[in-house]
């Protein structure tokens, strides 16, 4: 299973139009500048709309399991004297971690065991160990868990299943999850759109609507506030716009951008 992940689409607005000089060696003076504004971008939607996501990437890999341990028995199980390696991984729904710190222990006899002990992974569907002859070369499965309340086993020498530890970690946490839009602040600053207090960050990321949304449609109120001018006097106009269902780049300053009436209460 592949987690889903939110799609985002990218703002931006340019500002700062100049008329050209009067005559040669005169400096351009602005035709039509904002100076400074805030803009908020207000997802139109009903009240009490909440957009569930199901299996929701929560864009965190989980690690492998720390803490491994070996405790050696004489009894319990099948094992022929030598030492044997072992590995732990975890596990989610939508992968598995790489391998944890390796851990070896000498058995003896024919009726050995060997119990590993890890600590819990918050988040783990459970664990899969490995056992190998030598070291770093684990390549057997041993034991697939899936009570994430489990943080030891028992192996008394299964012949298991040949495979290795993964070398990527796909172990992505995940979860149902209601996402909150609420709505979204930035400024203009010398006629750029940018993230509010990060100056020359010129782009605000929203949310664009992906099947995942489980929205019709989606609507993008934008006012102007606290605007200031340079040049000649001018009006910004609030307005909405439809959004994009991929990860595209909006431009507000744009003529061709289609325009809706602004209305963040029209439901």
């Amino acid at each position: 299973m592949t987690a889903n992940q939110l799609t985002f689409f990218t703002v931006v607005g340019h500002w700062y139009d100049v008329e050209a000089p009067a005559t040669s060696g005169t400096t351009n003076t602005p035709g039509f500048q904002v100076v400074s504004a805030f803009v908020t971008f207000t997802a139109r939607l009903k009240p009490g709309t909440v957009i569930n996501v199901a299996d929701l990437d929560l864009r965190q890999l989980l690690g492998a399991p720390p803490g491994l341990t070996v405790t050696p028995s004489a009894t319990g199980g099948a094992f022929t004297g030598g030492t044997y390696f072992w590995v732990v991984t975890t596990t989610t729904p939508d992968g598995e971690s790489t391998r944890s710190t390796e851990v070896s222990t000498s058995l003896t006899g024919t009726t050995a065991s060997a119990t590993l002990s890890w600590q819990h992974v918050p988040g783990a569907a459970g664990y899969k160990i490995y056992r190998g002859t030598a070291a770093n070369t684990e390549n057997k499965l041993i034991a697939t868990l899936t009570d994430v309340n489990t943080t030891t086993y028992t192996d008394t020498g299964t012949a298991g299943t040949t495979a290795t530890p993964p070398t990527t970690n796909t172990a992505e946490l995940s979860a149902n999850t209601a996402i909150p839009l609420a709505p979204v602040t930035a400024r203009i600053l010398n006629g750029e759109l940018e993230v509010i207090n990060q100056a020359d960050t010129a782009n605000v990321q929203l949310l664009a609507n992906t099947a995942i949304t489980g929205l019709p449609s989606l609507i993008y109120d934008v006012s102007f506030t606290n605007v200031v001018y340079a040049g000649a006097a001018q009006v910004l106009s609030n307005f909405a716009f439809t959004a994009p269902t991929s990860a595209v780049t909006v431009d507000l300053a744009d003529p061709a951008l289609t325009r809706l009436p602004y209305n963040p209460s029209d439901y």
